[in-house]
């Protein structure tokens, strides 16, 4: 079971900008409200475990099931839940509309469009380094809750196909989550 694709709690109550950027902090204000995912998931899980102790239930982390969002998530004592994450980021360079041709991969200098207090974020060489940070907190939270690899499911990545650099972007993507086991 994939009891919600995507969760996005954050949609209904319209966090600011600032919140959005510490993603984390803003789940931590609305713990056992409506949008508290943790909540929600123990109780849909514990409903599903009333009638079925087999199937694998996959939870996956808010915010689009964005991998900055999983350490908000509470791993639960059920092995056979699956915890997952999608991977589209950074999103200036994923979505062709966003990206208008402007970025390749690997790029140097970088520039994702999300304006914080007025100011352009600084510029980024994005590469596999920089993949490989973007899902660093999965790979934290992973450890820190020893949890194994194959519970860690990337439910979702990619790229547009017109993207230039698209090939080596998945190719690098596939050989970190390769190398994590996931």
């Amino acid at each position: 079971y994939n009891i919600l694709n995507e969760p996005t709690p954050e949609k209904a109550f319209r966090p600011s900008l600032a919140q959005e950027k510490n993603i984390v902090g803003w789940y931590k204000t609305v713990e056992n409200s409506a949008a508290d995912l943790n909540k929600f998931n123990r109780t849909v899980v514990n409903a599903i475990r009333e009638v079925d102790n087999t199937t694998p239930i996959i939870l996956d982390c808010g915010n689009w099931a964005s991998a900055a969002s999983i350490p908000y998530l509470n791993p639960l004592s059920d092995t056979n839940i699956l915890y997952a994450f999608h991977m589209y980021e950074p999103f200036d360079y994923t979505n062709l509309k966003a990206n208008k041709g402007r970025f390749t991969y690997p790029e140097k200098n970088f520039i994702d469009d999300t304006e914080e207090d007025n100011k352009k974020v600084q510029a980024i060489d994005l590469n596999k380094k920089t993949l490989e940070s973007l899902v660093a907190p999965v790979v934290e939270w992973q450890r820190n809750h020893n949890i194994p690899s194959n519970r860690i499911v990337v439910e979702e990545f990619g790229c547009n196909r017109m993207t230039k650099g698209a090939d080596r972007y998945l190719g690098d993507l596939i050989s970190i989550f390769n190398q994590q086991h996931w």
